[in-house]
């Protein structure tokens, strides 16, 4: 499989107004697989992880590669680690509720960190990725409110009203 090529597809595809899902044989997913284990160049990751979001259907087996990749986060570029949520939330969230599992607490722990960024974007995306969560949000919950006054200000002032919004509505739920 050329990644490349499935990668500018897609990037094509968007370019038309379309969604281009893809959907992936075995051995397809055991190459996207072996470049997420091999230390990939942020080109190759944001290739392999665009790729993984516009799938078709959940890949649960890349859960373990994933959570490694959200425990390197500070390496990558925003738009990575943006990515890398929206990956989380198809293939380890969307992956688990259909098998009816839980989710790993390793995954709920990684979120936790993300919150100390301070990027608006990141923490925007993060904040979606965590109200997916379900029931098990609540683990996050003190968390949030320790980083609440400080988060609320710093969204106010960068004009992220939304985020605040998200927050009370996850705190609420």
């Amino acid at each position: 499989m050329d990644i490349e090529e499935n990668y500018l597809q897609i990037i094509e595809g968007l370019k038309r107004g379309g969604r281009p899902l893809k959907r992936f044989s075995g051995d397809q997913v055991e190459v996207l697989k072996n470049k997420l284990q091999a230390p990939p160049s942020q080109q190759d990751l944001k290739q392999v992880i665009c790729l993984l979001c516009y799938s078709t259907k959940p890949l649960p087996q890349l859960e373990p590669l994933l959570l490694d990749h959200l425990k390197q986060a500070e390496q990558y570029n925003d738009q990575i680690v943006i990515s890398l949520l929206d990956c989380a939330r198809k293939h380890i969230i969307m992956g688990n509720f259909l098998k009816g599992k839980r989710l790993n607490f390793s995954f709920l722990k990684e979120l936790e960190n993300l919150l100390n960024t301070k990027n608006s974007e990141v923490l925007f995306w993060l904040l979606e990725t965590i109200h997916q969560c379900g029931p098990q949000k609540s683990y996050l919950f003190k968390k949030l409110r320790e980083i609440k006054p400080p988060l609320l200000q710093r969204l106010l002032v960068s004009n992220k009203r939304k985020i605040a919004r998200s927050i009370e509505h996850i705190l609420e739920s």
